[in-house]
């Protein structure tokens, strides 16, 4: 080990994303009990917790996102910006402080489609 870390990451998260070149560290932790599965109702009201640490392990954010589909993808950008996909087709894109710096739709909003899988390259 090159040094400990401030404080212990959860590898168990459902997704994490390291930055590049030994930038940061982004968590997201879903709840499994109110993840959206079929014959759920669409309208509860889903959450994950977002996590972002610094590469030696200082948390610099943590954030509560407020959802209805889960998160199929998340990766960092060249300039240290974090990308979130969720499957309905909402991407989500933070600053280091957890913050959204904007948003898109990938989809047009439809009960019939949904993102599998997303890979984002820095």
């Amino acid at each position: 080990l090159l040094y400990e870390l401030q404080e212990p990451i959860n590898v168990g998260a459902d997704k994490i994303s390291g930055c590049p070149y030994g930038g940061p560290i982004a968590a997201i932790s879903q709840s499994s009990v109110a993840m959206r599965e079929a014959g759920a109702a669409a309208d509860e009201e889903e959450s994950a917790t977002l996590t972002i640490f610094s590469s030696s392990g200082a948390r610099l954010a943590e954030t509560v996102l407020r959802q209805q589909f889960r998160v199929v993808g998340l990766g960092w950008t060249a300039d240290e910006r974090l990308v979130v996909v969720h499957e309905e087709g909402t991407v989500a894109v933070y600053d280091l402080f957890g913050r959204v710096v904007f948003s898109f739709l990938l989809l047009p909003i439809s009960q019939h489609l949904k993102v599998l899988e997303a890979v984002v390259w820095p």
